[in-house]
């Protein structure tokens, strides 16, 4: 297996955690707009938001079986596709159907691309993971920001079509799933006991990263 330069495998991570938060926090500043063109109560319109975070504490822990089973590369170039997917989907988001599905695929592609970046760091990083942690939550930080205050100047760039605001953060996932795509997937072993009987719903461990990974996701969350 060809050896990948450090600063690629950084600027993969980066590319990746980038792409973690926009999906949520672009609606934030059109949500009301949203609401009112579609004539959604606020407790629907919420779903968009809630249901990400949701997904992000319960699903978490099905990430490291698909690791297993496609390698941690491919499975968070999966992930990035996913984001990417469901940010597409909202150019047909004048239904609240469709704004509520892209919200659950994003929610399931961040709760499982959340848990297998931290083991991409240890993996390639073990003697730099102070550092490279910080790069990992800068980067989430910022696109979590940029989602939030760009999204508004995107729409008035392309007409004021809202749809075409959210839908323009699929191009960083794009762009994602690209050099993700061409990293070599080197396949998991599962060498815990627990591995093998299912998922940990006992495990309390299991528990506090998901919680975590909820609480993480919850300041995106405008309602």
């Amino acid at each position: 297996m060809k050896a990948i330069p450090r600063a690629t495998l950084l600027l993969a991570l980066v590319l990746a955690a980038i792409n973690l938060r926009p999906g949520i926090t672009s609606l934030a500043p059109l949500i009301e707009r949203i609401a009112n063109e579609l004539s959604l109560s606020r407790s629907l319109i919420s779903l968009t938001t809630a249901l990400p975070v949701l997904c992000m504490g319960l699903l978490a822990p099905v990430a490291p079986r698909l690791a297993l089973r496609l390698g941690l590369e491919r499975t968070i170039a999966m992930c990035l596709a996913v984001i990417a997917l469901a940010l597409l989907l909202r150019l047909a988001g004048q239904t609240s159907s469709v704004l509520i599905g892209s919200a659950v695929l994003l929610g399931a592609a961040i709760a499982v691309a959340g848990p297998l970046l931290s083991g991409f760091i240890k993996r390639h990083f073990a003697g730099r993971m102070g550092q490279v942690v910080g790069w990992y939550s800068l980067s989430m930080a910022v696109g979590g920001a940029g989602g939030a205050v760009l999204t508004a100047p995107a729409t008035q760039l392309f007409g004021d079509d809202w749809t075409l605001g959210l839908a323009v953060w699929a191009l960083p996932a794009i762009i994602g799933v690209l050099l993700w795509g061409w990293l070599p997937s080197r396949p998991e072993q599962d060498t815990s006991a627990e591995g093998q009987g299912g998922l940990p719903w006992r495990q309390p461990r299991a528990w506090l990263i998901s919680g975590f990974f909820a609480i993480q996701g919850a300041d995106s969350t405008p309602f």
